[in-house]
This record gives C-alpha cells, structure tokens and sequence, in this order.
C-alpha cells in the first residue's frame, strides 16, 4: 500500500513539471518570435528611412507595408507617404483605413491628421464636428500641430464673425482749419460734425485680415463771428482699405472725393459756393463690443481729426 502511494504521489509531481516544462517551452517560443518579428521590424523600417532620403518611395512604402503590424511607426510613415501623396492610393477609402485604428488606439499624430482629414474632406467626407472631435483629442494628448490648428480655427472663426457684419455707420466730432472764402479770415477752428456709412464690398482678404469697404459722407460745421454766420457742408464718396493686424483691432486707409458747401450770412446778405473737395485719411477701430466700437482717424483735407463711435451690423 505504501508502494502504491508513493507512485501516485511521484506521477502527479511528474505531471505537474512536464506542464511546467510546456509552458516554459511556450513563452520561450513567443519570446523568441517577439523578439525576431521585432528585429525584423526594426530592419524593415531602417531600411524604408533609407529609400525615403534616397527618394525611392514606392521601394519605402513596400518596406512600410512589411512592418507595419508590428510597429505603428511603419505604418504612420506609410500613412505620410501616401498623404504628401508621394506613392499612390491602393484604394479610395486606404487613407482613412490606415489612419483609423491608431487614432482609436490613441495615436496623437493619428488623431491630428484624421482631423485634418475631416477638415478638408480628404479620404473622407467633409464633416466638421468630427475634425473638431479629433483635433480636440489630439491636442489633449500633447500635440502641438492639433493645438496650434485649433488655435487657427478660433481665430479664423473670430475674423468670420467680426467680417460678417458688413455695414459700418460712423459718427464724428473733430476740427476743421480752414479759410472762408468770403472774409479775411484766416484759418479758423471749427467744431466738424461727421456722418459716415460704409459697406464692406470684398471681404476676407490678405488671408482672411483685410476688406475693402465703399460708401458716404456727410460732414458740417457752423460757426458765428459778431452778425456772421458760417456754415460747411460737405457730400462725398469714400472708400477704405481694411485690415486686422490683432483681434478686435480694425484700422484702415482711404480716399474721400465729393463737394464742399459754403454759406456765410450777414444780416439780409447771403453768399454761396460750392467747390469739389477731396481728403486722404487713416484711422484705426477698436471694438469695446461685438457691434459697437470707438474709433479715430487722421485726415488730410477737409479735416484734421476725427474721434468717435461706430456700430456695425
């Protein structure tokens, strides 16, 4: 009885290291293929950064293609290949079959230029929310690429918004040093009252910061020595070039051409002329809100300066 115990005592011990001996051999073997797809691997993508600096790519994307199930570099640089469109497209959908499932892994680099590629509808259909989607993944991960493109996003919306209002209506006060034509008077100061309207005629210029606006303007000024009353009225056509050099910030340059009024009245006597007036101006526009600002401008002409409000819509 005691033999037949230990028999069956040293059969299960035995068991139990020939089991262990299996597994052993099983990990080795994984190790050991591992450890040789991995060489290879790291061969095979060696050697495709060789033909990349060579210019052989469709040699390096062949090369890509081989490793890359086993490094996800391969495939993010044969994904590069074929978006710098360096090799051609095995098939219509590969872009976004190559891009896909390191993006959902969590591939920053692959979240970015999935994005990018919603974005522009590039291998995919257009679709904004899922670009914003991606990039907002991406940056989150610490791309630098997907933040500075969201960064251009929001700017690029800002300068949407504010170029959207396409009308500009502008009220002024400045002085206005001029000579009467009808006394000898020489250059009197004039309080100069100024109502302007402009209309945005060719938006998002110089990438998107400038406009070229056209419209008119309505300029008077009155003014009373001793019996003498002086009056200016000015008609005229303007036209602005625009441009945002930082967020809320609009200045502008433009030309000005109409007809100045004079009227002078002594006691019963009345004298009228009118004479074709130009001007050259330069000002700059801050908006303290999204409709209105507070502006000023320097003008050669009929005018010296201007200081007011401006409301956009």
């Amino acid at each position: 009885m005691y033999a037949f115990c230990f028999y069956d005592t040293s059969n299960k011990t035995l068991q139990t290291f020939i089991l262990k001996i299996q597994v052993m051999k099983k990990v080795i073997v994984f190790i050991c293929l591992y450890g040789w797809t991995t060489i290879f691997a790291q061969n095979e993508k060696q050697q495709a950064d060789d033909m990349v600096i060579e210019a052989n790519f469709s040699g390096a994307a062949m090369m890509y293609r081989m490793c890359m199930e086993q490094d996800e570099q391969c495939l993010m640089k044969l994904f590069k290949l074929i978006y710098e469109k360096k090799v051609d497209l095995q098939s219509t959908d590969e872009l976004y079959q190559l891009i896909r499932t390191p993006a959902e892994r969590g591939n920053a680099e692959a979240q970015y230029y999935l994005g990018e590629m919603y974005l522009i509808g590039n291998g995919v259909s257009k679709n904004d929310r899922e670009a914003m989607n991606w990039l907002r993944k991406s940056a989150k991960s610490g791309n630098i690429d997907a933040h500075n493109r969201l960064k251009t996003i929001s700017q690029d919306s800002k300068v949407t918004k504010q170029t959207r209002r396409k009308n500009i209506v502008s009220l002024s006060a400045g002085f206005n040093e001029m000579t009467w034509p009808f006394s000898n008077k020489l250059n009197i100061e004039l309080p100069f009252f100024n109502l302007s309207y402009e209309r945005i005629v060719i938006d998002k210029m110089f990438n998107g910061n400038g406009a070229l606006g056209i419209g008119g303007v309505v300029g008077c000024s009155y003014s009373k020595y001793f019996d003498e009353n002086y009056y200016n009225i000015i008609f005229g056509i303007r036209g602005a070039l625009h441009y945002s050099f930082i967020e809320k910030l609009d200045t502008y340059i433009g030309v000005m051409g109409g007809y100045n009024y004079f009227l002078e009245t002594y006691y019963t006597d009345t004298y009228f002329l009118d004479e074709p007036t130009y001007a050259i101006f330069a000002g700059a526009r801050y908006h303290i809100f999204n409709s209105i600002s507070v502006y000023a401008e320097a003008v050669y002409g009929y005018s010296i300066v201007n200081v007011g409000l401006s409301y956009s819509f």
